[in-house]
């Protein structure tokens, strides 16, 4: 059981692994081995902010994430064992929430990731800085789900990717989320990356010093972490989106459980 000295709090500095853009402004294009090539990443320590205490402070509109307390689940544990199992019983869930909360017209999910850290042949926590989707990708989404569905109208909705991010195992010791405010990028600083093939495309973000990293300590599986990926509006801030990481806190120990974790990807109109 975790007791509140096993869990990391507070500012602290971190590491973070960004990936260098291409020279050229073309989309850079990465594989699975492009983590293990110097030449394609760099690494920068930040300071990075503990929200906790604060929760009430950030929103979607001006920093692109938001934290949710005090959310009721129904579904078991045992569901999330199992990926059918997870589309049919914790996909609803997260579109009811994502609805009440954000009062949207539609949920689409687009897909989902379960991490289990140190676990062979599992997925494990994502630890360079990056955000799920492009915009182009998020456009492409976003005109599919209109046209595949016979609802016109949504070609002219605003549409948005959201990241719906819980840890499955209880609280967190180890590898926490790390993730920028919107309010605090350089548009000038966010660029496409290619994984493995043209249609399968994220966000990279280069370094700058202006960024504004934040953490949110000890989240348990009742809490949300809603983390924007897209936002089709313009004009609200420099960028709807936050780039994310996880990291190694220093603070965490030697014996800290490892992490179990799921994020639920969302394609909102309205």
């Amino acid at each position: 059981m975790s007791t509140a000295t096993d869990i990391p709090r507070g500012p602290t500095t971190a590491d973070l692994v960004f990936i260098i853009p291409s020279e050229d402004g073309s989309a850079l294009r990465v594989d699975d081995s492009f983590m293990s090539e110097s030449a394609m990443k760099e690494v920068h320590s930040v300071l990075i902010t503990d929200i906790r205490g604060n929760e009430d402070s950030f929103s979607l509109e001006v920093h692109a994430f938001e934290a949710l307390r005090n959310v009721e689940s129904s579904t078991p544990d045992e569901v999330f064992a199992d990926d059918d199992a997870i589309k049919n019983v914790y996909y609803p869930e997260v579109s009811k929430l994502l609805q009440q909360h954000l009062g949207v017209q539609e949920v689409a999910i687009q897909g989902h990731g379960v991490r289990r850290q140190g676990k062979d042949g599992q997925r494990q926590p994502i630890n360079f800085v990056h955000a799920d989707h492009s915009a182009d990708v998020a456009r492409r989404m976003a005109q599919e789900h209109a046209s595949q569905t016979k609802k016109n109208h949504l070609h002219d909705e605003r549409y948005r990717i959201f990241s719906v991010w819980r840890p499955l195992n209880g609280i967190v010791e180890s590898m926490p989320m790390a993730f920028v405010a919107g309010d605090s990028l350089d548009k000038n600083d966010l660029f496409p990356v290619q994984y493995s093939d043209p249609h399968n495309e994220f966000t990279g973000l280069r370094f700058n010093p202006g960024q504004r990293w934040y953490y949110w300590s000890g989240m348990h599986n009742t809490e949300r972490l809603l983390l924007q990926c897209t936002d089709s509006r313009v004009g609200l801030y420099v960028a709807g989106q936050t780039p994310h990481s996880a990291f190694a806190h220093v603070g965490s120990s030697r014996d800290a459980k490892p992490r179990v974790s799921i994020e639920v990807r969302a394609l909102v109109f309205g």
